[in-house]
């Protein structure tokens, strides 16, 4: 919300925005998977998310700064966050993962998980493009 106020917009119409169908299944991908019992096809499904966001969040963060000259550090706050945070969060997750994966019988449900939640992110990208491009 601080971003979405940074750049203009009331907090009022933001919460009554729609949510594009890609964005919806992006969530539900993700609730699935949290949701499941075998606690690792989860945490694969979050590293994939995880361990992008580090980069991502500071070249987005560059970007609004530069390109759309946004300096108030609240609204940028949550890519700052996100610089930092995880970073860590991915290194823990990885090792999880890792210690996960020695097992032969977890790897397929993990690379599955992988799979489906690389898949939900690029419909979700593919919508935003389709939506506002």
């Amino acid at each position: 919300m601080r971003f979405a106020e940074g750049m203009g917009n009331q907090r009022k119409k933001v919460l009554k925005t729609v949510y594009l169908k890609e964005t919806d299944e992006l969530v539900e991908t993700f609730m699935n998977f949290s949701k499941s019992e075998q606690y690792y096809i989860g945490l694969a499904a979050l590293y994939c998310y995880e361990s992008m966001q580090p980069e991502i969040s500071e070249t987005k963060k560059e970007g609004l700064k530069n390109l759309y000259g946004l300096k108030d550090e609240n609204a940028l706050k949550f890519f700052t966050v996100h610089m930092h945070a995880d970073k860590w969060h991915r290194k823990i997750v990885k090792k999880l993962l890792i210690e996960a994966g020695k097992s032969k019988e977890n790897r397929k449900p993990m690379l599955k998980a992988v799979e489906s939640a690389l898949s939900a992110l690029n419909n979700f990208l593919n919508g935003m493009e389709r939506a506002y491009c």
